[in-house]
């Protein structure tokens, strides 16, 4: 049994009202009909609604893949629709009524007929009307799925057409680029072109504006061509040096360049401008440049070349005609009123205000110079011409420094003149630097107006100042040959130096020339000081009258004693050091003048020497003076020199170097007995020759001298010597067994009284405790080991005596 069989009777039922359905579907009515047969049934309550076909078969259990076969139903027409339906039921059916065919075919008796609801007509309308409003769904949809097919294959043709719309677009665009950039490589092209169109024309507007002709440039560079050519070989012959003679002899000469021929004025704008886009052909037209490839790159090179070189040596002639211009007229000026300007109005005067009025254009030309010295440093054009652009600057400076010396140099020569008549050489010295001073520092501004320089960047401009300040030098130092007198030296080193206080920071020209004049006044001071000092001091003769001492100190403290009670202030000064030694004086006197005037390391020099050669004529004094009194002369000499020395606050040390040949004559005899064969001897340690030359050579030795050293050394020994003196004698005759106790004790008193008395005229009572205590120890060792010798010897010895002596020895 088929698995589509109906399962009870109302299926089959329903069944049969479908196959009738089917069969009778060709008399389907209308929709309108089917519509009011619709509504009429709908308006029956006892009609029941009529279904389709499709929801028939769907309530037979018949699926919607078993009725259409696809999921397309939805396109189907009614009437395929009930076909399809149909065949299905037919198919669905043929098992359920297997049994009716068979036994009507069999007995050929008609089929019963089937068995239908009541209401059979009724709803078989409801099922048509409902079958023909799905069939008029059915027609619009269809007609939409039409339209919507139409509207695809619009849309699929706009898109084909923008697709192609779109690459036609875009060949345009990449045709559009390609032009632009073809356009843009044309016009660079064509800018470039010009660009170097405008570096030959360059050349030749600078060729008009000079006044040269197209045929003297063609000259310039055949001049150039066959310089080159000549030098290019590396050893002529004679021949070929005669044959290049004769070919130079035949070229035509430089052309010659006046500045009355130039279209414009020299150092103007134009001018300037000309020359700028000369030097920019030149460096186009250069071998590394980026025209050297062009046609004729070479000879319009070297027209560039001639060219700027004349332009510049044009600047330089008008550089000079300017300043010598400006120059005549002042002399002019000056013969004019008579004589030079004076120096009191020298700062106002037509010396600088005409030169400051031609200052900004003399500018312009030095820098348009400058500027092609710093482009070109000495570039050399060809063999030819050359042009030292450098070289034509410092000419500039040259002749404006020139021209300045000539103008200033008679007015500070006569006004030093008359400083040095109306002040004397301290003066002159003193307002000579003050007016160079102020003089050096306009020149500067000046300067500095014209080229733009400094005086510590520019050489001439210090030769220009260190000329005009070498007047006040030489005439200083003129001065100075004829000075003796050392406090007028020392005077004008101390104005020097205060006048250059300030300009010592500042390496300046007139600072410089004052070191020079301090440095000549010192040389001066210190010669002076020498001569004095050889001449009061180290050549100084004792005599009996400078010598007379005590007679000398005891005169001189008579003497202050009186200036004293008539308080004679300028007396006492005076006679404060009138006891003193002659050389000792001289000697103190040239150091003080000599203190903070030298530098301290020449006078500490000096001073070591002068002290030296003081504390020998001391000694030498010391033996014009009898007794006693030539220790204690030499002591209170020697005391004052030590005393007098600390204020100046030097070291008295120095380092001495001398040249010891103490070898050399044992390098010869060495030499002399060497064998013959020793001369040519390749040894470096046996060879004799060597050895004469390494042992003929003297040594440098250095020794270590202490002034104040051997000052306190002398001062110690004289010391001593007078302890023993004095010592001796008090208590000599008793040691030397030459007198009693008795007797010594008699006459100690009266020795030791001499002796205070003397040491009271030379010295002080502190320094006479001081020296007089080792002479009482002396003294007192003296006789107590004559009092041990006697007793040891079994003497009758008086103690008493000894210890009275003893007793007025500790007194």
């Amino acid at each position: 049994m088929s698995q589509y069989a109906p399962r009870d009777s109302a299926q089959r039922q329903r069944l049969t009202a479908l196959e009738a359905i089917v069969k009778s579907s060709s008399h389907i009515p209308s929709p309108s009909s089917s519509s009011s047969s619709s509504s009429s049934s709908s308006s029956s309550s006892t009609i029941p609604p009529h279904p389709s076909p499709y929801n028939l078969l769907k309530e037979c259990g018949f699926s919607e893949a078993s009725l259409v076969g696809s999921n397309h139903a939805i396109s189907l027409s009614p009437t395929k629709l009930l076909n399809v339906s149909t065949a299905s039921i037919s198919s669905l059916l043929s098992p359920a009524f297997a049994f009716s065919s068979s036994s009507s075919s069999s007995s050929s008796s008609p089929p019963p007929s089937p068995i239908l609801p009541p209401n059979y007509t009724q709803i078989l309308a409801s099922r048509t009307s409902s079958l023909s409003s799905l069939s008029a769904e059915l027609s619009t949809f269809s007609s939409l799925r039409d339209l919507l097919a139409l509207s695809l294959d619009s849309v699929s043709q706009i898109k084909s057409r923008t697709s192609l719309a779109s690459s036609s677009v875009s060949l345009l665009s990449n045709d559009c680029d390609r032009l632009r950039t073809e356009y843009k490589d044309l016009v660079d092209h064509k800018e470039g072109f010009e660009r170097v169109v405008e570096f030959y024309e360059n050349i030749e507007k600078a060729g008009k504006v000079l006044g040269v002709s197209k045929k003297d440039l063609d000259n310039v560079c055949a001049l150039s061509s066959s310089s080159s050519s000549s030098s290019s070989s590396s050893a002529p012959t004679a021949a070929e040096k005669s044959k290049n003679k004769n070919e130079d002899d035949n070229l035509p000469p430089l052309p010659t360049v006046q500045d009355s021929h130039v279209a414009c004025q020299i150092g103007g704008p134009p001018y300037l401008q000309t020359l700028s886009l000369l030097s920019s052909s030149h460096n186009f037209f250069s071998p590394s440049g980026p025209g050297a490839l062009y046609h004729d790159s070479a000879s319009y090179r070297i027209k560039a070349s001639w060219m700027t070189g004349v332009m510049c040596v044009l600047m330089k002639q008008a550089f000079e005609k300017r300043i010598e211009g400006v120059g005549e007229a002042m002399k002019a000026t000056n013969v004019e009123n008579g004589g030079v300007i004076k120096a009191e109005t020298l700062d106002a005067s037509v010396i600088y205000t005409k030169f400051h009025g031609i200052s900004t254009s003399s500018n312009g030309l030095y820098s348009a110079l400058k500027d092609q010295a710093s482009k070109n440093p000495q570039r050399v054009t060809e063999q030819r011409f050359r042009f030292d652009y450098e070289g034509l600057a410092n000419e500039c400076k040259t002749c404006y420094a020139d021209a300045r010396l000539s103008l200033l140099r008679p007015i500070v020569q006569k006004h030093v003149g008359e400083l040095g008549t109306k002040f004397g050489l301290v003066g002159m010295t003193r307002v000579g630097s003050v007016f160079l001073a102020r003089l050096c520092r306009n020149e500067t501004k000046l300067w500095c107006s014209f080229f733009g320089e400094s005086e510590s960047e520019s050489e001439t401009l210090r030769n220009l100042l260190f000329k005009l300040c070498e007047i006040l030098h030489s005439t200083v130092r003129k001065g100075l040959v004829k000075v003796v007198d050392l406090d007028m030296l020392a005077q004008i080193v101390s104005v020097l130096r205060e006048e250059a206080g300030p300009a010592a920071a500042a390496a300046t020209a007139s600072s410089q020339t004052l070191s020079l004049v301090i440095g000549d006044a010192q040389e001066r001071l210190i010669f002076v000081s020498t001569t004095q000092l050889k001449k009061t001091v180290t050549s100084f003769k004792p005599t009996k009258q400078t010598a007379s001492y005590p007679e000398i100190i005891m005169t001189a403290a008579s003497k202050l004693k009186t200036a004293v009670e008539e308080n004679d202030v300028e007396s006492q000064a005076e006679l404060a050091y009138s006891g003193w030694y002659p050389p000792l004086k001289s000697t103190l006197s040239i150091l003080s003048k000599l203190y903070r005037v030298v530098e301290m390391s020449v006078f500490d020099d000096f001073a070591m020497g002068a002290v030296k050669d003081c504390a020998e004529s001391l000694k030498r004094g010391k033996e014009f003076v009898e007794g006693l009194d030539g220790e204690l002369f030499l002591i209170k000499h020697l005391l004052l020199l030590r005393e007098q020395l600390i204020p100046f606050d030097i070291q008295l040390r120095s380092t001495s170097k001398t040249l010891d040949f103490t070898q050399t004559g044992a390098a010869f005899a060495r030499f002399m007995t060497t064998s013959k064969l020793q001369l040519f001897d390749l040894s470096l340690s046996t060879n004799s020759l060597i050895g004469l030359g390494t042992g003929v050579v003297g040594t440098v030795k250095e020794e270590e001298v202490d002034g104040r050293g051997e000052l306190e050394e002398e001062l110690k020994n004289i010391c001593n010597i007078f302890i023993s003196r004095v010592s001796g004698l008090l208590v000599g005759g008793l040691e030397e067994g030459k007198e009693e106790v008795k007797g010594c004790l008699e006459r100690v008193e009266e020795k030791k009284r001499d002796v205070v008395e003397k040491m009271a005229v030379y010295l002080d009572e502190e320094t006479m405790v001081i020296l007089f205590n080792p002479i009482k120890r002396k003294s007192i060792k003296i006789v107590e080991d004559v009092q041990k010798r006697k007793g040891g010897e079994g003497e009758d010895v008086c103690v008493d005596d000894f210890e009275r002596l003893l007793q007025k020895l500790r007194e």
